[in-house]
C-alpha cells in the first residue's frame, strides 16, 4: 500500500520561532492580526494543540504543543510560546510521518510503503507515549488496537485494550481469495470484508469470476456480527473517517456504492450514471471523488446521503476537503480555490484558502492574506502573503515567498477597529469598475452553461439578486459564451463577461498486444465529431497516427518494435464551435509501452 502522498498530505511542518513579526496592514479592518517568525511550516496533527516538526524531506523530525491557553495568552499581548514533546519509546525517526484520522505514526520507505506503525497516546501537554510498534498491519482508535494475521485460509481479526487488558480475537475462515481488516468507530470498534466462496460466474460463460462477499463488524463487547451479505462480479472496500464502504459490480449493471456510517450504523446506497468513492463523511453530506471507466480520477463532488440514496449537490471540483462539515474548500478547473456550502454553491473564490476550524478561515487573495468568516466577508486587516493554512481554532500558518509564520488576531481587536466589509452607503457604484474573477472554461454539455462570476467591491463578495442579475447569451454551443452582469440595489451600470466553452478531454487507455501491436481505448466526449490519435516512437516527436469518427472509440495498432522499443500515444476530441472554425479538446494523458 503506498501512502506517501496521502499521509504526506495531511501532515505538514512545524518549526522554532525566530521571533520576527510580519508587517500588519490596514488600521481600518476589523481583527488585528498577531504574526511570528518561523524556520519551517507548520502543521498539525489530529489532536488538538499537537503540531509536527519536519525536516527538509517533509518527515517528522519531533513534536511540539501550541494549546489554547498559549494562543490566548499571544493574543491577549504575551509572547508565543510552544512546548517540546517528548516521546516515551522506541521510535524510527527516519521517514516517519503521521496519519490525518487515528493515533498512529508511520515509517514508509522511499516509494512510501509503510515499514512499521506506532500506536500513540498523547497526554495533552508534553508527551507522547508508544503504546505497540509493529512491521504488520495495525491501528489504533479509541483505545483499541486492531491487527490481523492470515495463515493459509485462516485470517484472523484481534482487537485489545492496553488499559483495561481487553482482548477479542476473531477466527475467520476465509476461502483464500481476499481478507482485509479496518478499524471503526462508533458502534463498532473495527469490522473485517472477506470472501466465501469464489468461482466462474455461469451467467457471464465463465469468464468472470463471482464473489460471495462477507462484512462484519465488533462491538467493544466482543460481539462479532454480520453487517452485509453480497454476490458480485467486482467489489472495491475502502475506509475513511466515521464510514466503511463497497462498491460492488454485478453484470449487466453498474457500479453501486455501499456506504455504511459508522456514527449512526445505517447504511446508505450511491447508485449514479458514475462511479464515485466516499472521501468523507460529516453527518448525511459526503466529499465524493468520481472516476472513469478507466479508474483516473475526474473531479470531486458533494454528495447529499439521503434514507433513498443519494443526491449530488453543486458542481465538479478538481479538489474538495472541509474541517466542519459545513463550509467545503474547494479547488475550480483553473485552479482557483474557494468555498462551497452543503448546497453546493460556490460562495467565493480566491487564489488560495485553508479549513473553518472555528469562525474564521485564512485566505490569499492577490497577494494578501487575511481571515474572512461564514459569510465570506474580510474581518481582519491584510498581510503580504502567497499560501495559508489552518492549524486549529485560531491559529493559521502563512508563507510569503521564502519566509514562513504563525498568525492569528488579537483578543477585542474587533472593538476598535471598523469593519472592512460594510457596503458602500454611499451613491449607486458603476460595477463596471469592480473586480472581476476571470470565469473558467467551461466543458460542453449540449445544454445551457450559467457560470457565476466572483465580484468585489473591496472585499465585499457582492450578492447576486442583491447587488447585480445575471443573463446570458451564446452559454450554450461550442465556442465563446457571453455573461452580462447588471447592477441593482447600490450598484448600476452593466458588464460583459466572456467565457470559453470547450471539449471535454478524453479520457484514454493504451495497452500493448504482443510485441507488435497495441491496444487504444477512450471514453466518448460529448459533442465531439470525431478524434485525433498521435503517437511518437521513443523520444521522438508526435506524429499524426489517425482521425476516427465520432462514433469509434477504439483503434488497433500494429507494426511496431515494442520488443526493442517503447511508443507513446495520445488523442484529442474535435468539432466544429459556433463560429465555424474546428476546435480541440485538450489532450488526454499521454499513456507510454513498451
Amino acid at each position: 500500500m503506498n501512502v506517501l502522498k496521502k499521509i504526506a498530505s495531511a501532515v505538514a511542518a512545524v518549526a522554532v520561532l525566530a521571533g520576527i513579526s510580519v508587517p500588519v496592514g490596514a488600521a481600518d479592518s476589523t481583527l488585528k492580526l498577531l504574526t511570528e517568525e518561523v524556520d519551517s511550516e507548520f502543521g498539525s496533527l489530529p489532536v488538538d494543540g499537537l503540531l509536527c516538526v519536519l525536516n527538509e524531506n517533509e518527515f517528522i523530525d519531533e513534536f511540539v504543543s501550541i494549546p489554547q491557553s498559549a494562543l490566548k495568552k499571544w493574543r491577549s499581548g504575551g509572547n508565543l510560546d510552544m512546548t517540546d514533546v517528548e516521546v516515551g519509546g522506541k521510535v524510527n525517526w527516519d521517514n516517519l510521518l503521521g496519519t490525518n484520522d487515528n493515533s498512529l505514526l508511520l515509517n514508509v520507505d522511499s516509494d512510501g510503503n509503510i515499514e512499521k506503525y506506532y500506536a500513540i497516546d498523547y497526554n495533552g501537554k508534553d508527551k507522547i507515549d508508544i503504546v505497540r510498534s509493529s512491521s504488520e498491519w495495525m491501528n489504533y482508535m479509541n483505545g483499541w488496537v486492531v491487527s490481523n494475521s492470515s495463515s493459509g485460509n485462516l485470517f484472523s481479526l484481534k482487537c485489545e485494550n492496553p488499559e483495561t487488558g481487553k482482548t477479542y480475537t476473531e477466527k475467520i475462515p476465509f476461502d483464500g481469495t481476499y481478507a482485509w481488516n479496518f478499524y471503526m468507530s462508533g458502534k463498532y470498534i473495527a469490522g473485517t470484508v472477506y470472501t466465501t466462496k469464489t468461482y466462474p460466474d455461469p451467467a457471464l460463460d465463465g469468464k468472470y469470476n463471482k464473489y460471495d462477499i462477507v462484512v462484519k463488524g465488533m462491538k467493544s463487547n466482543g460481539k462479532f456480527e454480520t453487517l452485509y451479505t453480497d454476490s458480485v462480479n467486482f467489489f472495491d472496500p475502502t475506509r475513511g473517517e466515521n464510514f466503511f464502504q463497497i462498491s460492488t459490480m454485478t453484470a449487466p449493471y453498474g457500479w453501486v456504492n455501499h456506504v455504511f456510517l459508522e456514527d449512526s450504523a445505517e447504511w446508505v446506497t450511491i447508485i449514479t450514471d458514475s462511479k464515485y468513492y466516499v472521501e468523507e463523511v460529516y453527518g448525511k453530506n459526503a466529499v465524493a471523488t468520481l472516476v472513469d471507466n478507466y479508474g483516473e480520477t475526474v473531479g470531486y463532488q458533494l454528495i447529499k446521503l439521503t434514507e433513498k440514496g443519494s443526491e449530488l449537490k453543486g458542481g465538479l471540483y478538481k479538489d474538495m476537503y472541509t474541517l466542519d462539515g459545513k463550509l467545503y474548500c474547494v479547488k475550480t478547473f483553473d485552479d482557483k480555490w474557494g468555498f462551497i456550502n452543503t448546497n453546493g454553491k460556490l460562495l467565493a473564490t480566491f487564489d488560495d484558502v485553508s479549513e473553518f476550524d472555528g469562525k474564521y478561515a485564512p485566505v490569499v487573495k492577490n497577494g494578501k492574506a487575511y481571515l474572512v468568516d461564514k459569510a465570506m466577508k474580510c474581518v481582519s486587516e491584510k498581510i503580504s502573503a502567497t499560501y495559508v493554512n489552518t492549524l486549529g481554532e485560531g491559529l493559521y500558518y502563512v508563507e510569503n515567498g521564502s519566509k514562513k509564520y504563525l498568525m492569528t488576531y488579537a483578543s477585542g481587536s474587533a472593538t476598535t477597529t471598523t469593519p472592512v466589509t460594510t457596503k458602500p452607503s454611499t451613491n449607486r457604484k458603476d460595477i463596471s469598475g469592480l473586480e472581476f474573477y476571470k470565469l473558467a472554461n467551461e466543458e460542453y454539455t449540449g445544454g445551457k452553461i450559467c457560470p457565476d462570476p466572483s465580484i468585489y467591491d473591496g472585499n465585499y463578495l457582492l450578492e447576486e439578486k442583491t447587488d447585480y442579475t445575471l443573463s446570458y447569451k451564446s452559454n450554450t454551443a461550442l465556442g465563446t459564451g457571453t455573461v452580462i452582469v447588471k447592477g441593482c440595489g447600490k450598484y448600476s451600470g452593466t458588464k460583459t463577461l466572456k467565457f470559453n466553452i470547450v471539449l471535454k478531454k478524453p479520457a484514454f487507455s493504451a495497452k500493448k498486444n504482443g510485441n507488435s501491436k497495441a491496444a487504444l481505448s477512450w471514453k466518448k466526449v460529448t459533442g465531439a465529431a470525431g478524434y485525433e490519435i498521435y503517437y511518437a516512437a521513443g523520444n521522438g516527436s508526435f506524429k499524426k497516427l489517425a482521425s476516427v469518427s465520432s462514433s469509434t472509440f477504439s483503434k488497433s495498432v500494429s507494426g511496431l518494435d515494442i520488443k526493442n522499443n517503447s511508443y507513446k500515444f495520445r488523442i484529442r476530441a474535435l468539432a466544429t464551435a459556433s463560429n465555424g472554425k474546428k476546435v480541440y479538446s485538450s489532450w488526454s494523458k499521454t499513456v507510454k509501452i513498451g
